[in-house]
């Protein structure tokens, strides 16, 4: 958390109060408090408070009133970034750089990502944790109407598990999976892993059925 910095304040950024909530600072007034100097006032959940200008709510002892700090918004968990670009039509990127439309909700939580060759992948947390793309330079994604599905979850196999996993031609089968195998690692980046050719076919059918 920031230090409380006054003149921001005054110019109109947020504080924090011990409490955890936000507060603004309207002005200074010259009625003086106890000690007779100028004193701040501001506003918290409507209602007109007043602090010292070291941002004491009471000038001899603690208050949950009292300002800490500078209003910091708190960081949005992975599932709320993906929510946010789910209802805002927005872009996500992962760690490995690429940007993904979020493009549906299965049963569970989980989300359906789709990329520019119109393949989904659900996602995972192998994935990295996502957040939202800059607004002035992503593409808006189309937004569709809600899609609810039941999908088996993809699975990142361990070295020497065999899986199966979809590509041009339908769906493959690895018999051991080999960590040093950057097709392999590739897959199990993706989310296109699965533990059974049916959990596959669930997933391929599901993409053939979007098709426009």
């Amino acid at each position: 958390m920031k230090e409380f910095n006054l003149d921001a304040a005054l110019n109109g950024e947020p504080v924090q109060l011990r409490n955890g909530q936000k507060a603004y600072v309207v002005g200074l007034s010259k009625v003086g408090t106890e000690d007779g100097n100028s004193y701040i006032v501001g506003e918290y959940e409507r209602n007109l408070c007043s602090w010292s200008k070291d941002g004491k709510y009471w000038l001899k002892r603690e208050s949950e009133w009292d300002i800490v700090g500078m209003w910091e918004e708190p960081k949005l968990t992975s599932e709320q970034v993906l929510e946010k670009a789910y209802q805002e039509g927005l872009r996500v990127r992962f760690d490995d750089g690429f940007e993904y439309p979020v493009i549906g909700k299965a049963r569970g939580g989980s989300y359906l990502l789709g990329d520019e060759r119109n393949t989904y992948i659900m996602w995972c947390e192998d994935f990295g944790k996502p957040e939202i793309c800059r607004e002035d330079t992503a593409e808006p994604s189309p937004k569709s109407d809600t899609i609810t599905v039941t999908l088996p979850k993809p699975f990142k196999p361990k070295d020497g598990e065999a899986f199966y996993y979809i590509y041009e031609y339908g769906i493959g089968y690895v018999k051991s999976y080999k960590e040093d195998d950057d097709g392999d690692v590739g897959l199990a980046k993706n989310a296109q892993c699965y533990r059974t050719k049916e959990d596959a076919r669930k997933w391929l059918d599901f993409m053939k059925s979007m098709m426009e």
